[in-house]
């Protein structure tokens, strides 16, 4: 406690008097002093220097602050009530005893440039030396007060009342503790990051570049502190701009907006920014499509925005002319040009039956940054005119005219996103040479983050304050299911900041809307032109997601995943996140500050599982009346389609071709045919034991991804013995960890059963070997077969195996007979290309003796299938 604390609570205990009171008596003494130091009386205590009574400001309003917190715990909670809720403590110190100073000496920098350059240096000095006390005394309270913090051993998001264990603090004071100390914390972080920012604008500690990453993270650090907070994205925005990134300050305008508690100038500065900034970019036209850069295409991301998305008042959309429309449509078109060659997405053109890809077209990571942006950026222009539309003063021309912008909103995502899944559904079966050097898979985080939004637009739930993220992580695991269910019936939300009021999220669904609008009669042609891309889209999704059902989980991921972190707070997705996200994985990955911990095959699945979310449920909506799933029969894998007309002429087109393609195979010699039948198989067979199931869950998914011309050689198909559906079944009974990844296994496999897929076939009656036994180099005096508890297991192995080994054995006698020579590798003579897939090691040691063929999960690490960067 400093000598102002000290003095204070002696001098109240004398006059038996609050010693916080006397301090905060104290405080107002020297802010009048401050205000006129020239009327001050020699007899006073204190210095008339501004410096010194700053500094005993300082010391006054940080002991009331730190007094507070330590009296919380004991008991005497009215003075952090006080301090922060009535008098807001924290703010005074920042106002009054840093920022106004540093606007004094900022404006002191500004007139010696102007005036006086050669006193420069000296003012300089003096913001730089300020800066540093500032700086200093920040980062020593958030220590201070991060001691109260569960498990905190140092500066992390761990002090949000977010991380707060329950079993250390428990009840209803102790969520206000939590949640004094989550706001201490955070604004002083955001603090600490303005200061931060000051230093790298005036590059008073060199190496601005270094220093601007320093001040990103800070303000980052900031959001994971409090995702429901708006102002860090702001102030993240300054930075860019400050950066000269445009469209980064664009995307962290947006999210500030956007926020469940939104910044009140971000709005206006993001006006300012298109105004004066943004305005400067040179208009992007058909001639720039040559350069074909990134630079180029964001500035035409940027202008779309700025032209015909950004309406902050009625007065642009009232002079919207048949004009307008064209332009918008030029832009658009140039903004689609510039995706494709990106992407290397080909277009549907003429007969092709579906969109191919151009050859040598690899992704870049940076591409698939900026679709990210470009989709949050266009998703909160969408809610935002719903918002407007919303409004009781809106004229119907006006409510015209946003509808008019929402599809043009919505069909420019549509129309970018069909060209990546396109491209996406020709990576999941491109061989692994021709994608060592692609970031495609990339692309399912941009793809997945704008079909969580489309699939929230189907929900109705309530997304304001009252289920921020904070509150649904501090809530009791008991209490969320019924939280998440009194959700959905409600419907609008509202985000507030104080005691303002912010904008409502108006639900909708957006395939309605958008057909509405663009489809039937009255409709322009300009809108009309629209409605193609949203079938292209729903092509697209349909053959990606059919792809996917062979191993996305079709009910969503619950992982959290590195591009939802800064999405938190975003109002649009707070419905997706409120019922999907697994919350104790999300509060995890805030402490951590970083996503889920899983490796490149298993974000593909993650992600992937999003896109497919989408698909089943637009499959099942009534409403939806141009998208639907077909159930396999009569030998024909499950499927998702899409019914215009288009869709049919497509399909009619590759009837006629396959057509064409059997008659044409009938037509082959039978010494072809023999060739043909005798080349060597390309199909895997791996059977995975239960402890696959439970213990490596996300390595059954990734192998089910169906890849051509992976390392070993073929096309892989896992098989489920009926024995691991019997063992599953008996352990997904209970409460333990073994017991939920066994239940999630299952429901995993119910799934993949029903939807159906080739790569995943199950046990039959019939299929197994009755006489298990070891083989002779391993047969005992004791023992000659395995455990009676795996006899059924290693018997249905022993029957695969023996399969495959047979029909390798006939398969190269017809060759021989052929006079074909036999080169490969003849090792599916001895395993018939069938393996055990196991951890446990007495499964892997009795299935050795038996004579089966085993391989761990270590092996397929090394060999680089699982883990491997796709």
């Amino acid at each position: 406690m400093s000598k102002s604390a000290a003095s204070a609570s002696n001098s109240g205990s004398s006059a038996n008097s609050d010693p916080v009171d006397r301090l905060w008596k104290q405080a107002y003494s020297i802010q009048q002093l401050m205000a006129r130091p020239q009327t001050t009386s020699s007899a006073t205590s204190y210095s008339t220097s501004e410096a010194s009574l700053r500094l005993q400001l300082l010391y006054t309003l940080s002991d009331i602050l730190q007094f507070s917190v330590d009296a919380f715990p004991r008991g005497k909670r009215n003075y952090l009530r006080d301090a922060l809720g009535k008098k807001n403590v924290d703010d005074l110190i920042w106002n009054l005893v840093f920022h106004a100073k540093i606007e004094e000496l900022r404006a002191a920098i500004a007139q010696a440039s102007r005036n006086d350059p050669a006193s420069i240096p000296s003012a300089s000095n003096s913001l730089k030396s300020f800066l540093v006390t500032a700086t200093t005394f920040y980062r020593s309270l958030i220590q201070s007060v991060s001691v109260y913090c569960t498990n905190s051993s140092s500066l992390s998001a761990k002090s949000s009342k977010l991380y707060f264990g329950r079993s250390d603090w428990e009840g209803r004071d102790d969520e206000e503790f939590a949640k004094f100390v989550q706001r201490i914390v955070y604004r002083s972080v955001v603090y600490l990051g303005d200061l931060e920012r000051y230093k790298a604008t005036y590059n008073i500690e060199g190496n601005s570049t270094e220093k601007w990453k320093e001040v990103k993270c800070i303000y980052e650090y900031a959001m994971r502190i409090d995702p429901d907070q708006g102002k860090p994205q702001s102030q993240l925005a300054i930075v860019a701009t400050s950066c000269r990134n445009h469209l980064d300050a664009l995307y962290w305008y947006t999210l500030s907006i956007s926020n469940t508690n939104p910044l009140l100038i971000a709005k206006g500065n993001l006006f300012t920014f298109h105004q004066k900034v943004s305005s400067r970019i040179p208009p992007v036209t058909d001639a720039d499509l040559t350069s074909s850069s990134l630079e180029t295409l964001s500035n035409a991301i940027i202008q779309f925005h700025r032209t015909y998305l950004f309406h902050p008042d009625d007065s642009r959309l009232l002079t919207w002319d048949s004009e307008t429309y064209t332009k918008a449509l030029t832009l658009q078109t140039i903004i689609y040009t510039l995706v494709e060659k990106f992407v290397g997405s080909v277009d549907e053109r003429g007969g092709e039956d579906e969109s191919t890809v151009e050859e040598g077209v690899s992704v870049s990571k940076e591409f698939s940054d900026l679709l990210m942006k470009t989709f949050i950026v266009y998703v909160a222009a969408f809610c935002e005119l719903g918002n407007m539309f919303a409004e009781k003063d809106k004229t119907p021309l006006v409510r015209q005219r946003i509808r008019d912008s929402q599809c043009l909103i919505l069909a420019t995502l549509f129309k970018v996103s069909a060209l990546c899944l396109t491209r996406l559904q020709t990576f999941t079966s491109q061989s692994p040479d021709s994608a060592s050097n692609d970031e495609t898979a990339a692309l399912f985080a941009p793809v997945g983050i704008l079909c969580s939004w489309l699939f929230s637009t189907f929900l109705e739930i309530k997304t304001d304050s009252g289920v921020s993220v904070e509150q649904l992580l501090s809530a009791p695991q008991t209490n969320r299911n019924s939280q998440r269910t009194s959700q959905r019936t409600s419907s609008n939300s509202q985000r507030t900041s104080g005691g303002n009021a912010g904008p409502t999220i108006v639900p909708m669904d957006a395939f309605t809307l958008f057909l509405k609008y663009t489809s039937g009669p009255g409709v322009t042609d300009f809108m009309k032109h629209q409605s193609n891309n949203l079938f292209a889209f729903c092509r697209a999704l349909a053959t990606l997601s059919t792809t996917l059902l062979s191993f996305a989980d079709v009910e969503g991921d619950p992982r959290t995943l590195p591009e939802d972190l800064p999405l938190l707070g975003f109002t649009p997705l707070k419905p997706y996140y409120t019922t999907t996200l697994d919350f104790r994985k999300l509060k995890q990955s805030l402490e951590r500050g970083c996503a889920d911990d899983i490796n490149d095959s298993e974000s593909i699945v993650a992600r992937s599982s999003r896109v497919l979310a989408l698909a089943k449920r637009m499959g099942e909506r009534k409403e939806s009346e141009f998208f639907g799933y077909e159930e396999s029969k009569n030998g024909a894998s499950a499927q998702f389609i899409v019914k215009d007309e288009e869709s049919k002429r497509l399909a009619r087109l590759k009837t006629a071709k396959t057509l064409a393609v059997e008659l044409l195979k009938t037509q082959i010699s039978t010494l072809e045919s023999s060739l043909s039948s005798s080349s060597a198989p390309t199909t895997i067979t791996y059977i995975p034991d239960a402890s696959i199931y439970t213990s490596h869950l996300p390595l059954v998914k990734t192998l089910l991804i169906p890849r051509r011309g992976r390392n070993e050689s073929g096309k892989i198909r896992l098989l489920v013995p009926l024995d691991v559906v019997h063992q599953l079944d008996i352990l997904k009974k209970g409460s333990s960890g073994v017991n939920a990844r066994a239940r999630e296994a299952t429901r995993y496999l119910e799934q993949r059963f029903k939807f159906g897929t080739d790569l995943l076939v199950s046990q039959q009656q019939g299929e197994t070997v009755k006489d298990v036994s070891y083989t002779e180099v391993w047969e005992s005096d004791l023992y000659t077969t395995p455990p009676r508890a795996l006899k059924s297991f290693i018997g249905c192995c022993m029957y695969f195996q023996r399969k495959g080994i047979k029909e390798e054995q006939d398969r190269v006698s017809r060759m021989q007979e052929l006079g074909v020579e036999v080169t490969e590798n003849l090792e599916a003579l001895d395993n018939g290309r069938v393996f055990v897939l196991s951890d446990d090691q007495e499964v892997i040691d009795e299935c050795r003796r038996c004579g089966v063929a085993v391989k761990t999960v270590e092996e397929l690490r090394r060999s680089g299938l699982y883990g491997r960067k796709w």
